[in-house]
C-alpha cells in the first residue's frame, strides 16, 4: 500500500503467483521501488520466471505508481530465504539457504541451513522492459569514452533521454523529436556504470552504459 501522512490509502496493489509468496520491506532506489521476498510460485500471476527449487527469492522492480517494470527469481534447488539491501549503491542479497551449489548458488552447503550472502549486479533488474517496440534503440559505443550515440530504428513520438548514475544522480537530459533517428550526447564518466532512460507518452525503456 501507498499511504499519505494522514494514513489515507493512495493506492494498493497485489503481486504474486499461484503458490505462496511472502514480501519483505520495500526499498526506494533510483526512483524505483525494489520489492523482494520469498516465493514458491512458478511462472504464473505476475511472476515471469520459473521456480528454481522449493523456496526462492523473488525480486520485483516497480515504478513509483506500483507498475511492474521487471522481475527475477534468485535461488538454488533447495530452500532460499533471502532479502535485498542497498549499501553505497550496491545490491546485496542475504539470508538462509540449505542448498548445495545449484541454480545461482556457487558454493556447497556447510550442513543444514547456512548464511548465504552475495553482491548482485542490479542493472538488468532496474532496466525496464521495452514498451515501445517500434522505437528500439542502439546505444554505442558501449563501453564509451567521451560520447554516446543513440540510434532509433523508428521514432514516432517525442522522447527524453535521461542518463543517471546508479544512485539516481542526473548526468544528462536530452530531447529527441519524432522523426529523428539519432542523437550524439557528450558524456565523460570513466570507470563507472550509468543508466539511460528513454521516456515518452508511449515509450519507456532503460539500459546500461559503461564508461572506460
Amino acid at each position: 500500500l501507498k499511504i499519505d501522512y494522514d494514513l489515507n490509502i493512495i493506492w494498493d496493489k497485489s503481486y504474486g503467483g499461484s503458490n505462496a509468496d511472502f514480501a519483505a520491506p520495500v526499498i526506494l532506489f533510483n526512483n524505483k521501488l525494489v520489492l523482494s521476498g520469498t516465493t514458491m510460485s512458478g511462472i504464473s500471476g505476475n511472476k515471469t520466471s520459473d521456480n528454481l527449487g522449493n523456496y526462492d527469492c523473488w525480486v520485483l522492480a516497480l515504478d513509483v505508481d506500483g507498475t511492474i517494470l521487471n522481475d527475477i527469481t534468485i535461488g538454488s534447488l533447495a530452500d532460499d530465504f533471502l532479502s535485498v539491501s542497498i549499501i553505497d549503491s550496491n545490491f546485496y542479497f542475504a539470508g538462509d539457504a540449505n542448498g548445495n551449489a545449484s541454480g545461482m548458488k556457487t558454493i556447497p552447503s556447510k550442513g543444514g541451513y547456512d548464511f548465504w550472502i552475495f553482491d548482485f549486479d542490479a542493472v538488468e533488474l532496474l532496466s525496464t522492459k521495452d514498451i515501445g517496440k517500434d522505437q528500439e534503440l542502439l546505444a554505442f559505443p558501449n563501453p564509451f569514452d567521451n560520447q554516446v550515440q543513440f540510434n532509433f530504428t523508428s521514432l514516432i513520438e517525442d522522447v527524453e533521454i535521461t542518463i543517471t548514475t546508479l544512485d539516481g544522480k542526473i548526468i544528462s537530459k536530452s530531447k529527441v523529436y519524432a522523426g529523428n533517428k539519432e542523437i550524439i550526447i557528450p558524456l565523460k564518466s570513466p570507470n563507472s556504470i550509468l543508466i539511460y532512460h528513454v521516456k515518452g507518452a508511449k515509450t519507456n525503456f532503460s539500459g546500461k552504459l559503461v564508461g572506460i
